[in-house]
This record gives C-alpha cells, sequence and structure tokens, in this order.
C-alpha cells in the first residue's frame, strides 16, 4: 500500500491555494487521520506538503479510539489551543464527518471524490471544489 501511495497519490486539486489563504489570516490548520503516520509522511512527502503540516499531523496511532471516535480531532484541537465549538473538520468521509460532529466542531463534507449521500444525516454543508472553501469558512481569499 505505501509503495503504491509513494507512486501515484495526487494532489487535491487547490489546496495549495487554500492553504496560503489559511497562512496569509494567520488561521491555523492541522491533518486528523485515521492512518498511520507512515502514510501521511509518503503522502504529504509525494504531494510537497510534509514541510507545512510539520508538528500539526495527527493519527490514530496517537489517541486511545480512532474515528469515528472524537479523540484525534480533539488532540489536534487541545495542541493547537483551540475549543473544539471554534474548529472546522473539513472531511471526506462518513466515519470522519462523525467524528468531526462528536467533538463539537463545525463539520463540512467533501465530496470530490466521495458521494454526497454518505454525508446525509451528519452535516449539511458539503462541498466539491476546494477553491469553494475559504468562501465557506467565511474567509477573503485574497
Amino acid at each position: 500500500m505505501f509503495t503504491a501511495l509513494g507512486q501515484s497519490v495526487e494532489l487535491i486539486p487547490g489546496i495549495e491555494a487554500v492553504l496560503d489563504v489559511l497562512d496569509h489570516h494567520g488561521i491555523p490548520y492541522a491533518i486528523g487521520s485515521n492512518g498511520p503516520h507512515r502514510k501521511m509522511e509518503i503522502t504529504l512527502g509525494r504531494c510537497r506538503l510534509a514541510e507545512r503540516f510539520t508538528g500539526r499531523v495527527f493519527s490514530r496511532e496517537d489517541v486511545t479510539n480512532p474515528k469515528p471516535a472524537p479523540d484525534v480531532y480533539l488532540l489536534a484541537a487541545t495542541k493547537a489551543g483551540i475549543a473544539p465549538r471554534e474548529c472546522v473538520v473539513i472531511e471526506d468521509s462518513a466515519t470522519g464527518a462523525r467524528a468531526g460532529v462528536a467533538a463539537g466542531m463545525v463539520v463540512m463534507g467533501f465530496t470530490h471524490e466521495t458521494p454526497a449521500a454518505k454525508f446525509i444525516g451528519i452535516t449539511d454543508v458539503l462541498f466539491k471544489d476546494m477553491a469553494d472553501l475559504p468562501a465557506l469558512l467565511g474567509i477573503n481569499a485574497e
């Protein structure tokens, strides 16, 4: 699996621009994943994003309970010094969306590769294109 990821994973279109906007506005961000750290090292390295997430990558390996438990998101919020109710989770899975809701965070379903129907009953905020995210967050992209 790791070999395949290292050869084929592609950058989500528009993610670099979103990270630029967040950085410009001083808005912290992190990754909370059910994947192992090794997987994220490979994918972030291949996509040349590893440096942007240094110290802000949290895995199921860091917590007692994986998603759909809220543990990984609560850990990320604690490390960032931000109250869960002030956090927004961007999720591409129903399991992760349930974890964000359980953490008391706003959850937005990213439907680029996940059918919107998977998020029914979990979150009403859905989007397909990363270019739309800053506006959904109420951030001026300029």
